[in-house]
């Protein structure tokens, strides 16, 4: 289940209602707005994204173009809160309309990579990828203004050296 604190952890409240049963693998509270709260969701045939307005009192399914896989991590653009990153089983995917639409993002990355985490650099508006068994990847963000998928970016270049590695790589 999925449990909310108000004060500091003297009482919990359990918020799970009109989320399936499933695991919840990640959380991702709005830094704008800490009513608004997204949570993304593990197993197959049940929705993977589910949203909250009112903190947790009401669950609503998201995810028009995600496919039937485990979500693992979500992660909202905290300069432009209407797009989000969320990583699954096969990769990672991203919406500019507050978890409405999705498109893949995975240029860059090898075929079904196990996107486990994403963090965000930024310093430089990076996001750092954490795979299963893959490694780690690094790629630009969405503009700030990014307002629909047309300027969702079509191609990344990266450079790994030296080649070959003995203590370390760039």
């Amino acid at each position: 289940g999925l449990f909310k604190t108000i004060n500091g952890g003297i009482s919990w409240t359990n918020v799970t209602a009109g989320i399936p049963n499933r695991y919840i693998m990640d959380i991702a509270i709005d830094p704008d707005n800490e009513n608004l709260v997204y949570a993304a969701i593990g197993g197959f045939g049940t929705p993977h994204l589910f949203r909250s307005i009112n903190g947790g009192a009401n669950w609503n399914a998201l995810g028009s173009g995600l496919p039937d896989v485990p979500v693992n991590t979500v992660t909202i653009d905290p300069l432009n809160t209407s797009i989000i990153y969320l990583g699954n089983d096969i990769g990672i995917y991203v919406s500019v309309d507050a978890g409405l639409t999705w498109q893949t993002f995975n240029d860059g990355l090898i075929d079904g990579t196990f996107v486990m985490d994403i963090s965000i650099s930024e310093s430089n508006r990076k996001l750092r990828l954490a795979t299963h068994g893959k490694g780690v990847f690094e790629r630009p963000m969405l503009p700030v203004t990014a307002t629909s998928s047309e300027e969702i970016v079509t191609s990344m270049q990266m450079q790994i050296y030296p080649n070959p590695a003995k203590d370390f790589i760039n």
